[in-house]
């Protein structure tokens, strides 16, 4: 067999010469490659491939060393880089020709330095070495460099998150996170051939001359396999987005064989790397096309497997058979080995890898113990190989082939009995029966096999490509027996015969335009073309599809009456099942439709069950029969009981009609009176269900296809579902109902949500579960144990549990395992017990499964002995029979002694498949990561009340996994499990692969592309090789080396595309060249002078058939060979853009994408321009972003800035939202505005303010716990949502147009015609009628919760700021959810994540209910009073004898700290720092007594040791913040080569803050944080502080200004150049805290100056100025802002201008309101000129006044008028509304939107009310406005008395 890994540059490449081609080693450490040949006298790695044919004149000889390895995969260059620079410097080449001399195209981006966790390992292992006395390079022990990697990781992680990790899965991602290499580049991919373990075993013990023939052919058949990937599967991608796929001259592989395993014995194997550096016919270096040879790995497999055996074959006469035993249930190919290389010495080989992996377990399980965390893939190869020497029986260290050989033989001698056995072994080998008379490959024999292979792809997809082909006729080749010369024939000729049109069709419209040559392969296929992308199917299938789909079209079958429908629901009722809204909904679409066929979708747990039963009652009720179809008989059985019907399964009704003798009595009684229900139809096949349908209809009855499309599906060809439901719509059951909590009952919204949102494959799904503790990893053996432990634990405390594992092998040992246990707790012996058919043992109490089904075993009059049935064991005949219980039904059976050793198993565990249908209490399921969507589905919603998931996130210990990119780039368990969503396994139709093939949206894509880059060929060819070589010149004289940048072709295409209109290209690059601003700066100075070219990025010959693609020139469009092509390419995009406009404008709210769905019912023509941006740029649909990613093309961005402003002018300017609602997450995990998920729940808050609620009381409420490392604001999104909304399947269109609950038309009276239109197609509308109908349970009548909820809704926000069109159905939804259930206190709703292995942790929270009645807050509560102490003493003081956390004395931290001072002031003097602040504030400080200014030395211990002689314990140097412990344990300083500065507190120093030595500013590693502060202890917390207050109290106290600054060296140079006149201050490295801005309190009012924020001119110092101002305008304040020049900040300026220049800047400062204000007005500037806009641009603008002190009004009032021109009446009336929503209270921050009155149901009662909580009399507030007013009317330009555009 043949497997693929890709391989990673930089590192990637040394592990496959360290651990794979120097594998074979038992050794724990790994040398370099030639050592290790040297040592072991392995062959060398070989060349192989014809890629460097193209370079002959450094040849790489036939053996690969290091060094070329190292330059081809590590750099991206030449093999022999070195031996070719070194030729080029001797040549005299400058620098840059030597670089270019052996680079391969663009070398690989390679990062050589260290990351940080890499850099402090190194420093952890030399201090470890340090204390013993070794030197620094020693090896550290194994299990001492895991401690010390697994402490700094926790280390790390409370860096960053400010907690410890949780549990296992925490702290190894973060280790996955911070060990990853830099380097991501793709350098190539490696091949592994293996032949099966019987060639393997004969070449180890056959003579040697018959070893080499079999070591021979198997390198033949890697070099025949490898060579038909060069002829038919290498290719590299050209042009825009690399839209052509053109031929390569081969490829650089380097070969590497090795000959035996990890455990020693024989394992004959080689390694291919394949080079991602491919040549083109043309010269050009370029990627290798990954696509073909991923879509091949399968053939070429087989292709090796074939030739293998045919060379076997025909050079030692060998046969080959299908290995005995193989399981084809499986779906696995039948494997084939020789015939007589079989029995115990095979067996033995493999015991002893079986041996290894189990000692590897043990030795894992305690390092997870140990540690905390699973091993990393490179620490399970060292346990693997601590277990391999651990279980060795004699030391195994071969030192050559013949030692190797040698000591299998004495092996095999031991195992078989002796040299004579031994030679018999291989007599019957080679004796064996007399070979088969080869299979002439005749052209009967081709078609005939031909066929039959179809029959079989046929049987497992609807659709095939020519790989999938190819793979079956290689395998049916080898099992034909054709002889070697003939199977390159007979392959190539079952392939073409096989995908003839006699047998396949092949799917999709041909391209209407045809290639000319210089676009076509050298096969003459076209270069747009993929090769072997050709989708093919059969008549056949196409039959089957369209015969069902025929029927869903049929409206002439019965129909139920309506009041039978309504019967059978009442009888439900009556029976204590009352049907959800769209389970009623469902029951009476499918009786009452009259459809022939139709199709219900189910999601997990959404009442099935319920649904189906009141559906049959409802069929017979209106005189009908109803029959049960299933494709199993487990569950048909199932489905019989809830039908009440006969049931069968779908494969005997097809049987039956298929064949026709021994017909059932329930088949001949299906009639026009019938209804046939499939359950779990998505996992029936194509034929089967069209075959059924066929007969049904013909029989004049009516077929309800129910199932979800979304789970598992059909082993054979399928997808008919998805077909069913995009052309003839789907009744769908939408409401989630299995989920709920253990304790209480109550429905898990959040879990049934997150449910729904795995079923789509959203990634976000995955924050619910590791938010919940349900995600638990280790490797294999380790996470088997936990679910095998969790699953024990649940059944021993009586609880449903079942467990899931992902193979058979698993499932029995997890099963023999809960027998073993089982039987150890009973008090007396089993008994008698049987072997099973899985090798396990059954007696009397295990719990089994059937796995066939029997009809001669019946269990009652209708029902017998299925597969998938459970059964517990009663007794055990002597026969070896079993008696036998059904678990369901308690119907006794005994199962005869043949069908128990066949077809019998223990039950404890199951298959994911097996689990489908099934419910429980709570599921354990095992995962590998390499599932699908589908499966991860099914597993994550078997059980009600808990779902968990054990996945290995550490590697097998085999080497080879080190040469994958994991081993480098080590992935989460969310990205492992994010992969799993995103293979989705769903069966696609053959005509759904039509509509796909044909889809103008995805053509578009293709046409743009094709069209940009034929006319960029076209211009070369017209220019030919001879001005092709003039622009070449030209460019190099022009800039040296210019031919050689990437973007080099770009460029010459463009200079192409000038010199084909008519203008010198020569001369263009003079004009570009003479630009005023040179090209040293650019990173690529090619792609700089395409740009200069023509700004407008349309290569300069105006628009085409897209406003971002050229037209044709005129002398292409004449040209006879191009002109008519090229036309036809334009009309071709123009035409794919109109119909995907067409198709945008006909979509609904519950069609269109997401991204699609704000702007819908705005404007209909702008979501159409968006379409036809997105199809053409090939953005998915997921990308919410309008336009997607910014594109760099100039035309491209420049069309792209349009589309986004008009996206703007409609839903305002993007990136708002998020940044409006930033403010209220930072404090609660400034991770949550970092996650990708972030815009989603931004948008989220703000559609759940504009429904009134108070969004900020509802995070505080569900945030009293930490959130999960990974996707935080997902996880906060699924806590938000379970006080929301139900979970509920989103509307599509068909399900939206037919839900209609009785109380739909009282809609319209509750919101108005056209929005009640609006909310029953919204996508959101089946979870609205759900809230409806849990309010109608609780007591409510709909018409008074929709007025009710509209009531409030409409009550929290003014009528201008309601929800948008596409937000009404939300925000109704979640104003029902709050008031059906209230929020409980905060904490208390919060549920606590399930941890597995460790005691759930204690989160006390208090609170109370946050909901807001209908009342305002007390508008009279005034603001807190001014403090007494003096600016900047704290308003209170600890007893100095108080102990704290720490356990030491207050009085005793501040003694510590007073002698660090000394310690520090001491060391000042002599050190670096005194000259640095000179430099930098010109003064040292020495002086200066305000100050305390000092050095900590570079020594580890310097100030410990100091402290300790003082007498102070480590603890007590801790505690004080002082010191830190290492990873060693001991103590060493926290500040070390830093200037520090002390945090005073008064007289007292809490803390310090140490600055960096400025010589390590430059290194791009930052090896230290540039500022470090004393660590939060009992004494200090950084939140609270503020550096200079205390410093600066007595100039504050005499009035001076304060001025809030980013850092210390800022704070002295403002209170330096101050003069007493401004004082710094600055907070500690953290965003400035409320906490802080009462600190600054006592500054602010009475007449003192207004504090000045000074941050940074940078983005994130203008978000900082931002925040403060809300921060202190909530304590009164009107704060200022400094401007400083060329956006310096106050150091530099003292620095680089003087004291005078920073003082002066400090007077002039600005107000900061003005700053806000005019910023947004700024931005609706393009606006202004409608009244819309101005009234827009003054309610942003009044937001910001509001928060003033209101004799701050008038001034702003009148610039808001000034420069929006809007009515003052106007502005005077925002302000007003704007004030109102103003709140006192703490939590008001960041925009000033975050505190509004969201939540309050009722407007303010007066204007005037309001102005008691800002500490203002209401007189003076009308004295304010109204000289507001007279501001605002006499600068009032007479033009702009406009209409008020609001209520």
């Amino acid at each position: 067999m043949m497997t693929l890994h890709k391989l990673t540059a930089g590192d990637g490449y040394t592990y496959l010469t360290r651990q794979v081609a120097a594998h074979d080693a038992t050794e724990q450490q790994f040398g370099s490659l030639g050592q290790y040949y040297s040592d072991k006298g392995e062959a060398p790695g070989i060349w192989m491939g014809r890629g460097l044919a193209g370079v002959p004149d450094f040849p790489v000889g036939s053996t690969v060393t290091e060094a070329q390895m190292l330059a081809l995969f590590g750099q991206g260059r030449h093999p022999n880089a070195d031996q070719i620079q070194r030729a080029a410097q001797l040549a005299g080449m400058a620098p840059e020709g030597v670089d270019q001399a052996s680079r391969l195209g663009k070398p690989y981006l390679v990062f050589e330095q260290a990351n940080e966790f890499r850099r402090r390992s190194a420093i952890e292992f030399r201090e470890y070495n340090s204390a013993r006395g070794l030197a620094a390079v020693t090896p550290v022990p194994a299990e001492e460099r895991a401690r010390i990697r697994t402490a700094l990781a926790r280390t790390m992680f409370v860096e960053s998150y400010d907690r410890p990790p949780l549990d296992a899965r925490e702290l190894s991602g973060h280790l996955a996170r911070i060990s990853r290499q830099a380097t991501t580049a793709v350098a190539g991919y490696d091949l592994t051939f293996s032949p099966v373990k019987s060639v393997s075993t004969l070449w180890a013990i056959a003579h040697r001359e018959i070893a080499t023939v079999i070591e021979q052919a198997h390198a033949d058949a890697v070099a025949d396999t490898l060579a038909w990937l060069e002829d038919h599967v290498a290719y590299t991608r050209t042009g825009h987005q690399g839209v052509a796929q053109v031929d390569v001259r081969g490829l650089i592989a380097a070969s590497f064989t090795h000959r035996d395993s990890r455990a020693g014995d024989p394992d004959l194997h080689t390694h291919v790397a394949i080079s991602n550096k491919v040549q083109t016919l043309d010269g050009r270096w370029l990627a290798l096309d990954g696509r073909p040879l991923h879509k091949n790995v399968v053939a070429a497999s087989e292709r090796y497997n074939t030739r293998l055996e045919a060379l076997l074959v025909d050079r030692l006469g060998v046969r080959f058979a299908d290995r005995p035993g193989t399981d084809t249930d499986t779906g696995k190919r039948p494997v084939r080995e020789i015939v007589g290389v079989d029995g115990p010495l095979p067996r033995f080989w493999s015991s002893r890898r079986t041996v290894i992996d189990t000692r590897r377990a043990v030795l894992s399980a305690q390092f997870q113990l140990d540690h905390g965390r699973p091993p990393t893939m490179k620490e399970s190869v060292a346990l693997a190989q601590q277990a391999n020497l651990e279980t060795r029986q004699s030391k195994h260290e071969p030192r050559s082939y013949a030692q190797q050989r040698a000591s299998w033989r004495t092996e095999a001698l031991a195992v078989l009995g002796g040299d004579d056995r031994l030679k018999s072994y291989l007599a019957g080998v080679f004796r064996g029966e007399s070979p088969r008379k080869a299979q002439p490959a005749t052209d009967a024999w081709v078609n005939e096999t031909a066929a039959m292979l179809l029959s079989v792809v046929a049987s497992a997809r609807a659709t095939w490509r020519e790989s999938h082909v190819r793979a079956e006729a290689e395998r049916r080749t080898r099992a034909a027996g054709i002889t070697l010369p003939d199977v390159d024939r007979a392959v190539d000729a079952i392939v073409a015969a096989a995908l003839s049109p006699r047998l396949s069709i092949q799917l999709g419209a041909q391209e209407p335009v045809a290639e000319p040559a210089a676009l076509r392969r050298s096969d003459g296929t076209s270069v747009f073309t993929v090769a072997g992308s050709a989708r093919y199917t059969s008549s056949e299938v196409l039959t089957a599809e369209r015969a069902v789909l025929a029927g869903a079209r049929r409206r002439d079958g019965r129909v139920t009456p309506a009041s039978s429908v309504d019967l059978a629901l009442l009888e439900s009722v009556a029976n204590g099942v009352e049907l959800n809204p769209g389970q009623a909904q469902l029951v009476h679409e499918l009786a009452t439709s009259g459809a022939r066929v139709q199709l219900a979708l189910a999601p997990a747990g959404t009442g099935k069950t319920t649904a189906l039963r009141a559906l049959a009652a409802a069929w017979r009720a209106g005189g009908g029969t109803v029959v049960g179809l299933a494709p199993s008989a487990a569950a048909s059985a199932v489905l019989r009981e809830q039908l009440g019907a006969d049931t069968d399964t779908l494969a005997k009704l097809v049987h039956a009609v298929t064949n026709g003798p021994d017909v059932p009595s329930w088949v001949t009684s299906i009639g026009p009176d019938t209804l046939v229900v499939v359950d779990e139809a998505g996992m029936a096949s194509t034929p089967d269900l069209a075959r059924m349908v066929e007969f049904v209809v013909d029989a004049g009855g009516s077929v309800r296809l129910v199932g979800d499309d979304r789970q598992l599906a059909a082993i054979g060809a399928g997808g008919l579902l998805r077909d069913l439901a995009a052309s003839h719509g789907a009744v769908s059951l939408t409401q989630v109902v299995r989920f709920t909590d253990p304790d209480t009952g109550a429905p898990n919204h959040a879990e049934g949500a997150a449910s729904l949102a795995l079923r789509d494959g959203d990634p976000a799904a995955l924050a619910y579960y590791i938010d919940h503790g349900r995600v638990h990893v280790g490797d294999l053996p380790t996470v088997t144990d936990g679910a095998y432990t969790a699953w024990a634990a649940d059944r021993a405390a009586g609880r449903d549990a079942i467990m899931l594992a992902p193979t058979r092998d698993l499932v029995a040992e997890l099963n023999n395992r809960a027998r073993d246990e089982r039987l150890a707790r009973l008090p007396a012996p089993a008994g008698p017990e049987v072997g099973l058919a899985d090798a396990g043992r059954a007696s009397a109490g295990d719990a089994v499964i059937t796995r066939r089904n029997e009809r001669t075993l019946p269990i009652g009059a209708t029902d017998w002995v299925k597969n998938g049935d459970r059964w517990t064991v009663t007794e055990v005949h002597a026969s070896g029979a079993l008696g036998v219980v059904h678990r369901r039904t308690g119907r006794h059976v005994t199962l005869p002694a043949d069908y128990v050793r066949e077809h019998v198993t223990l039950g404890y565990a199951t298959t994911v498949h097996g689990a489908q249908g099934v419910t429980a209490d709570s599921c354990y399921a095992i995962a590998t990561g390499a599932e699908s969507r589908q499966l991860l589905y099914v597993a994550l919603t078997r059980g009600r009340h808990a779902n968990h998931v054990f996945l290995p996130v550490a590697g097998d210990g085999h080497p080879h996994g080190l040469v994958t990119r994991d081993a480098l780039l080590p992935p989460t368990a969310v990205d492992l499990l994010s992969r799993v969503l995103a293979r989705d396994d769903a069966p696609t139709s053959a005509t759904s692969t039509v509509q796909e093939l044909v889809d103008p949206a995805t053509q578009l894509h293709d046409s743009a592309g094709r069209y940009r880059h034929a006319l960029t060929v076209a211009a070369e060819e017209r220019l030919g090789s001879a001005g092709l070589a003039a622009i070449d010149t030209a460019a190099d004289a022009a800039v040296a080396g210019l031919t050689a940048q990437d973007a080099y072709p770009v460029l010459r295409a463009h200079l192409a595309l000038c010199a084909v209109a008519g203008r010198d290209p020569a001369q263009v690059l003079r004009e570009v060249l003479a630009a005023p601003r040179g090209l040293d700066d650019a990173r690529d100075v090619a792609a700089v002078l395409d740009w200069r070219i023509d700004p407008t990025g349309r290569h300069s010959t105006g628009a085409g058939p897209l406003p971002w693609l050229p037209t044709v020139p005129e002398p292409l469009s004449g040209d006879l060979a191009w002109g008519p092509y090229l036309d036809d390419r334009a009309d071709r995009v123009t035409d794919l853009a109109s119909a995907v406009a067409a198709l945008a404008r006909s979509w609904t709210p519950a069609s269109a994408p997401l991204w699609a769905r704000p702007l819908l019912d705005r404007d209909v023509a702008l979501v159409a321009d968006l379409a036809v941006w997105r199809s053409a740029h090939g953005i998915e649909d997921a990308d919410r972003r309008p336009t997607g990613p910014a594109l760099p093309a100039a035309a491209d961005a420049r069309s792209q800035r349009r589309l986004d402003a008009r996206v703007a002018h409609v839903l305002g300017e993007p990136g708002t939202v998020a940044t409006r609602w930033t403010s209220l997450v930072d404090p609660i995990d400034p991770r949550i505005a970092a996650d990708p998920y972030w815009p989603v729940l931004a948008e989220r808050l703000s559609t759940a303010e504009r429904a009134g609620i108070d969004v900020a009381a509802l995070v505080r409420t569900t945030t009293s716990r930490a959130l999960p490392d990974e996707q935080p604001a997902a996880a906060l999104w699924w806590r938000l949502t379970s006080h929301l909304s139900p979970a509920v399947l989103a509307a599509d269109s068909a399900s939206a147009r037919t839900l209609r609950p009785g109380w739909t038309s009282g809609l319209s009276a509750v919101v108005g015609n056209v929005a009640a239109d609006r909310v029953v197609t919204d996508p959101q509308w089946p979870a609205l009628v759900a809230a409806v109908g849990r309010g109608s349970d609780g007591g409510w009548e709909p018409a008074q919760l929709l007025s009710t909820a509209y009531d409030l809704l409409r009550a929290g926000q003014p009528d201008d700021d309601s929800p948008l069109p596409h937000e009404l159905t939300t925000a109704l939804l979640w104003r029902i959810g709050l008031l059906i259930e209230p929020i409980p206190a905060a904490g208390a709703g919060t549920p606590v994540p399930t941890v597995l292995d460790q005691p759930p942790a204690s989160h006390d929270a208090s609170g109370a209910d946050w909901m807001v009645g209908l009342a305002e807050p007390d508008d009279t509560e005034h603001a807190p009073e001014p403090l007494d102490n003096d600016p900047g003493e704290p308003a209170a003081t600890e007893s100095v004898d108080e102990v704290g956390s720490s356990g030491v004395a207050r009085k005793r931290l501040l003694e510590l700290n007073q002698q660090a001072a000394t310690f520090f002031t001491a060391a000042y003097q002599g050190s670096w720092a005194p000259a640095y602040l000179t430099d930098r504030l010109g003064s040292d400080l020495i002086d200066d007594e305000r100050f305390t200014v000092g050095y900590a030395p570079t020594g580890w211990t310097s100030l410990t040791d100091h402290l300790r002689d003082l007498g102070a314990s480590d603890d007590e140097i801790v505690a004080a913040g002082l010191g830190s412990h290492a990873s060693t344990g001991h103590v060493i300083d926290r500040f070390r080569d830093r200037i520090v500065f002390a945090i005073r507190d008064g007289d007292e120093i809490p803390g310090w803050i140490g600055r960096r030595n400025p010589a390590h500013d430059g290194e791009g590693a930052k090896p230290v944080p540039k500022y470090l502060n004393t660590a939060e202890t009992d004494l200090f917390i950084k939140g609270n502080e503020l550096y200079g207050l205390t410093e600066g109290a007595s100039a504050l106290a005499d009035g001076a200004t304060p001025v809030l600054v980013e850092g210390p060296l800022d704070t002295l140079a403002v209170t330096l150049a101050g003069e007493g006149e401004f004082v710094g201050i600055a907070p500690l490295g953290v965003a400035f805290t409320d906490a802080q801005a009462d600190r600054l309190r006592p500054l602010i009012g009475d007449g003192r100056p207004q504090v000045i924020v000074a941050t940074d001119a940078d983005p994130a110092g203008q978000l900082a100025a931002d925040r403060i101002f809300w921060q202190l305008t909530e304590r009164g304040a009107d704060p200022r802002h400094l401007a400083v020049p060329n956006g310096k900040d106050p150091a530099e300026l003292l620095e680089t201008a003087g004291a005078a220049v920073l003082r002066r800047a400090l007077a002039d400062s600005a107000s900061l309101a003005s700053e806000l204000i005019d910023a947004r007005i700024d931005a609706y500037a393009d606006r202004l000129d409608t009244v819309e806009g101005q009234v827009l641009a003054t309610r942003r603008a009044t937001e910001v006044i509001a928060a003033l002190p209101t004799d701050s009004w008038p001034r702003h009032l009148t610039d808001v008028v000034v420069h929006t021109g809007v009515a003052p009446g106007i502005a005077l009336s925002e302000v007003f509304d704007a004030a109102r929503g103003i709140r006192v209270a703490p939590g008001r921050q960041g925009s000033g939107d975050v505190g509004s009155t969201a939540g309050s149901e009722q407007p303010a009662s007066s204007d005037a009310g309001w102005t008691a909580g800002r500490g203002q009399p209401a007189g003076a507030l009308t004295i304010a406005l109204e000289a507001a007013q007279r501001s605002a009317v006499g600068v009032r330009p007479p033009a702009r008395q406009g209409v008020r555009q609001r209520r």
